[in-house]
């Protein structure tokens, strides 16, 4: 199995339309299909110094290519004790593979008088294949395991007609059972061995003997190649594992895939690379209804560190919003870490998350607000590498820490220009004793000390979703918004915002934050502000600045963010943002 692996990753083109080989490991990958078996880590021999290290690389990989991580795990994979590893770091066995190799050398069979095979040819050829292929892997019937097959797949063969490898020749056959097209099979052959794959049949010609068929074929036409090393994968277990071994097939070894549960990493990456709870440290746990499903994850890791844990579920403690009870207050003074995991309501930022904030603020706690968490939250936003949000969150820091106005103007009509005096806070997924930050996290904030101009809300707003479809916009004088030059072509909205930023108090439509996305990871909005905030762009805020990071002195109950989507800004005159694409 070990010599037999390269064969199958030179399947290239056909499976994978890219493989970078580094000196431990082959990461292969599909630009047009997600799905763990066209985008993994194989042949992995590393040291076992470096094996937590590799498996950091997989995950910043494969989330570059907005994939989810996985790694083919072998026998003769090294270090022996990486599938525990993995599983230490947030991964879990998908799928177990039987790799089967041909044992009988004179197991031919007569082909039965109806089945008739023949080589892909000719167009007409490739369209039959491709019609069998879609039929019986695409879910043609209730009870079939493929459900719907994506267009994708079926694109990717036809082009793999027409790529050719010097090195290998593949072989695309059609099984006719009664002059009907039936079944389909590929065989890949190289130098020593033969690979066979795709052995399909549509659902109406199944139990016919066609796959047996097919199966025989390929193995005769990789013996008159003069290859006696001839092997294909199927699942483990499976009934398809022991209809190869009636045909002579026997199980040399198993593969297993090992795909990275991402509610699990990022439950993970918040406990202990974000926050960093220790073993002997006290955390106190806010939560609510609607988040404690999802809260679990967080709650688990905290578990697996520390027993040393209070879990206060507010909602247990009178009706929302009411003011936080004193003695959750002194748990979370009293703590080394705090998560607040619950939504946000309309109202709870004098009553709730400003009081929590300020004890914290008094106290050696370090706090992970994850508000509104949901599971693209905890799926997306923090399985980033927070290590380089950090860096480059300092990066946009040092470029606009000194700066006196910026300007900001986008193709839909924004154009305003901000003031600064205010402290400026980076907010980056780490937080220190006294401090907190949103997870997920990246951004660099401030509170304006002026802002005029006009903004159109093209991205997403606090209670009012994703505005790509309907921009709302609103002009600014003096940090106001002026209520008379709001418009939206979506009444509702337009009504929902009024009634917020003009209808909350006195300084809820003064524009508390201007702040720079810095949550480099992210590739597309959500509709939930926590994350979307964070998104390589500009977001405003409508209420209160955050004054404990500004340094502003004014409050509001209303904290109300908006995104700008695809900017062009300038600081102090220089342009770092063109179209939403960072010049730094």
């Amino acid at each position: 199995m070990e010599k037999s692996i390269p064969v199958f990753c030179s399947l290239n083109n056909i499976f994978f339309t890219g493989m970078k080989k580094t000196e431990n490991a082959k990461f292969m990958w599909n630009d047009r299909i997600r799905d763990l078996y066209w985008n993994y880590a194989s042949q992995v021999d590393v040291p076992e110094s470096e094996a937590k290290t590799f498996i950091r690389e997989v995950i910043a990989f494969f989330k570059e290519k907005d994939r989810t991580p996985a790694v083919c795990v072998t026998p003769f994979t090294r270090p022996k004790d990486l599938p525990s590893l993995l599983k230490a770091s947030g991964f879990k066995v998908q799928e177990k593979e039987a790799w089967m190799f041909y044992k009988k050398q004179d197991n031919m069979q007569d082909m039965p008088e109806n089945i008739r095979i023949t080589s892909v040819k000719t167009e007409e050829d490739e369209k039959n294949y491709i019609g069998l292929f879609r039929k019986a892997y695409g879910g043609a019937t209730p009870d079939e395991p493929y459900g719907e097959l994506p267009q994708e797949y079926c694109e990717l063969i036809i082009d793999s007609f027409k790529n050719k490898n010097s090195h290998n020749t593949v072989l695309n056959l059609v099984a006719y059972h009664d002059d009907k097209p039936a079944g389909i099979a590929s065989v890949l052959f190289s130098d020593k061995y033969a690979y066979i794959y795709s052995i399909a049949v549509v659902p109406e010609k199944r139990k016919k003997g066609i796959s047996s068929a097919l199966t025989r074929y390929c193995i005769s036409k990789a013996q008159k190649k003069n290859i006696e090393n001839i092997f294909l994968i199927t699942e483990h277990n499976s009934i398809n594992e022991k209809i190869y071994e009636k045909l002579g097939f026997s199980t040399g070894s198993i593969g297993e895939i090992f795909v990275l549960d991402e509610l699990v990493y990022g439950a993970k990456q918040a406990v202990n690379i974000c926050v960093a709870v220790k073993p002997e440290e006290k955390v106190t746990v806010v939560t609510d209804k609607k988040t404690q499903a999802i809260a679990k994850y967080v709650i688990d890791e905290i578990r697996k560190v520390t027993g040393n844990l209070k879990i206060y579920n507010i909602e247990d403690y009178g009706k929302r919003p009411y003011n936080i009870p004193d003695f959750i207050l002194k748990d979370i003074a009293d703590s080394d870490a705090v998560f607040v995991m619950a939504d946000y309501i309309f109202g709870e930022i004098p009553t709730l998350y400003r009081p929590i904030n300020e004890t914290v603020e008094k106290s050696r706690a370090r706090m992970a607000a994850m508000v509104e968490l949901d599971e693209e939250l905890l799926r997306v936003g923090m399985n980033a590498d927070y290590k380089r949000i950090q860096d480059f969150s300092k990066k946009v820091h040092d470029i606009i820490k000194d700066a006196k106005e910026i300007r900001v103007i986008t193709s839909l009509g924004t154009d305003f220009t901000v003031s600064l005096g205010h402290r400026w806070a980076i907010l980056d997924g780490f937080p220190k004793p006294g401090k907190w930050v949103n997870l997920p996290d990246g951004e660099v904030l401030t509170a304006p000390t002026d802002i005029n101009g006009k903004i159109v809300i093209d991205g997403c707003a606090e209670f009012l979703g994703i505005l790509k479809s309907h921009p709302l916009a609103v002009e600014i004088e003096d940090g106001f918004a002026r209520k008379e030059t709001v418009a939206c072509s979506d009444s509702d909205v337009k009504e929902k915002f009024e009634k917020y930023v003009f209808g909350s108090d006195e300084n809820s439509c003064r524009i508390g934050e201007f702040a720079f996305g810095t949550n480099i990871f992210l590739k597309k909005l959500c509709g939930n502000l926590t994350q979307d905030e964070k998104f390589p762009s500009i977001h405003i805020a409508f209420g209160d600045p955050h004054g404990s990071l500004t340094g502003a002195e004014w409050k509001s109950s209303l904290h109300m963010d908006a995104i700008i989507l695809r900017p062009t800004v300038y600081v102090d005159g220089k342009k770092i943002m063109d179209n939403g694409r960072y010049l730094i």
